[in-house]
């Protein structure tokens, strides 16, 4: 029995994210390895047995250059921004084992997934479109490191605010730009990008908010410049569903620039995941609780709840039953609504990081159910 060309498609994409998804979880020494090697297999057997198919722009070259000489000078601007951030040393520049086990596999990842992208993309299906779009989020994952480490529910929410998100947006760039002018753009763009800070022997101290912002909205700018640039005068029939398509692409990036800031600490709020049953019967397990930073001088009263952690120990949400001035120092006493007792001790300001403002019911429950997968 011969398989037609979509079939082949769907099973090698398919199982391309099925196998790669797991490996997510391998020791970050190892998991970008592991997956330039899963990919760069996928690559090869995408290129021999799926037909590809071509509708690139005449103006490829021109798109190529230009994308070379973007990249380039972003990074030179990131370089000279350390003049004001100040730079970290980045021991691992001259390093043999460095390259070998980051700056290959990262760019291995980045070649063989704008591979799968362009031969699943030629094949001008909705399903296999979703399925490279998958694989190549999933690569993004790698390129930072994969989520082995990832422990706890701050470190999941910096990387959906500084790896997820840009890379949600930047693969619907990624994908238009292959379908119009092919995937040597994407491949000059990512590898400048990604690969390159390998070797330079320092790195600019930018803050992670202000990269996460840059990262998400680099790759919309460059896709209107080029859209203006070359797309500008091309008749549209299709009128109606590139307002969507711009819509769509619009209400993605202020949702992106929303959850980063508010995930980053800016505003003076923040976001929590509830974890335990302790405040039952007022916050439930899976709700999410905005809160407004605690800076110190606001007055906390009784009955209002607090975000604290004592001894840089994970953070709770408890209920004031009691305020105390001894001496000059301000004593707040806690406990959990759905605890019989007073929680032991304690708490001073300093070890406040927030005062609940309002409870959204269930809307972290995705988050707790990928810390379990973690666990």
């Amino acid at each position: 029995m011969i398989l037609s060309q979509r079939k082949i498609s769907l099973l090698l994409g398919t199982v391309t994210l099925c196998v790669l998804f797991p490996v997510l979880f391998v020791s970050v020494r190892y998991a970008r390895l592991a997956a330039c090697l899963l990919l760069l297999a996928a690559a090869a057997a995408a290129a021999v047995l799926i037909k590809k198919k071509s509708t690139y722009s005449i103006n490829s070259r021109q798109v190529l250059l230009l994308t070379l000489a973007s990249a380039s000078l972003f990074q030179m601007l990131c370089y000279i921004a350390g003049l004001h951030f100040g730079y970290y040393a980045n021991p691992d520049a001259s390093s043999l084992s460095a390259i070998l086990l980051y700056a290959l596999p990262s760019a291995g990842i980045i070649v063989s997934s704008e591979v799968l992208r362009k031969v699943l993309l030629g094949q001008e299906q909705r399903v296999l479109a979703a399925l490279s779009y998958a694989i190549c989020l999933l690569g993004e994952l790698f390129l930072c490191g994969g989520l082995s480490l990832l422990s706890d529910r701050f470190q999941f929410m910096e990387i959906v605010a500084q790896t997820f998100l840009p890379a949600l947006l930047s693969n619907l760039v990624y994908h238009y730009m292959t379908k119009r002018y092919g995937m040597y753009p994407n491949v000059v763009f990512r590898l400048v990008l990604s690969v390159l800070p390998y070797f330079i022997p320092f790195t600019p101290a930018i803050p992670e908010v202000v990269n996460a912002l840059i990262l998400i909205l680099l790759p919309v700018v460059f896709w209107l410049f080029i859209h203006a640039l070359f797309e500008k005068k091309q008749k549209t029939a299709t009128k109606k569903t590139s307002r969507w398509v711009y819509a769509g692409g619009g209400a993605l990036l202020a949702l992106a620039l929303a959850v980063t800031l508010l995930v980053s600490g800016q505003f003076h709020f923040g976001v929590l995941v509830i974890a335990t049953e302790s405040m039952q019967g007022t916050v439930e397990v899976g709700d999410l609780v905005l809160y407004e930073e605690y800076d110190g001088n606001a007055v906390i009263k009784r009955d209002d709840i607090v975000i604290f952690s004592k001894n840089g120990e994970t953070l709770i949400v408890h209920r004031v039953t009691d305020v105390e001035n001894i001496n000059g120092q301000v004593r707040y006493y806690t406990k959990g609504d759905a605890n019989p007792d007073e929680d032991l001790g304690y708490i001073t300001a300093e070890e406040i990081t927030g005062v609940v403002l309002q409870r959204i019911p269930y809307l972290g429950s995705a988050t707790l159910w990928f810390r379990g997968l973690f666990k």
